[in-house]
């Protein structure tokens, strides 16, 4: 009798459990509250707007939030950095694993990230350098950026860690 009442209740965890998963798939993105910083288009399939996804900081800062300790091609000494992984703000958005990137900063700088290089670099979505945001005038407010020291190949190849980012398009 034990035994049967251990699998109703792991059959019904399982009922819960992948309905609610299912159900917060569909859940549409909550609306920026304040200044929008990020706009993400193309292929998505969670949005908060005509089609797209709109980010403020807060709605950044509500998934969970990394350090990074850097020393950058364009810095004297090493920096710490705060944000998130990109990979995370794909999966939020429903964006396909195998994606490629296009970006494009608030100076029309633009550029796209091969799908590979967000998990095999550990790509960064940055928001904070030392515990504060990242004004405009010091390359902010968003920023993607990864470990020079664990990927010193990216210091050659350093045109992926665009600033000024505000608009990503999944391709």
């Amino acid at each position: 009798m034990e035994r049967i009442i251990f699998n109703w209740a792991l059959i019904l965890s399982l009922a819960f459990f992948s309905t609610f998963s299912i159900a917060s798939d569909k859940h549409p993105l909550d609306k920026p509250r304040t200044s929008v910083l990020l706009k993400i288009s193309g292929k998505i399939k969670k949005t908060n707007a005509d089609n797209i996804a709109l980010f403020d900081l807060e709605m950044l800062r509500d998934l969970q939030i990394y350090t990074l300790e850097t020393h950058t091609p364009w810095q004297d000494k090493p920096q710490k950095y705060q944000g998130i992984l990109l990979r995370d703000l794909l999966n939020l958005v429903g964006a396909d694993k195998n994606s490629s990137l296009y970006t494009r900063a608030l100076n029309d700088y633009d550029v796209s990230i091969p799908a590979e290089m967000i998990e095999k670099y550990s790509l960064m979505l940055i928001f904070n350098q030392d515990n504060q945001p990242i004004k405009i005038r010091d390359k902010g407010p968003l920023r993607i950026l990864s470990s020079f020291e664990d990927y010193p190949e990216l210091r050659k190849n350093s045109r992926y860690m665009i600033w000024h980012l505000n608009e990503i398009e999944v391709r």
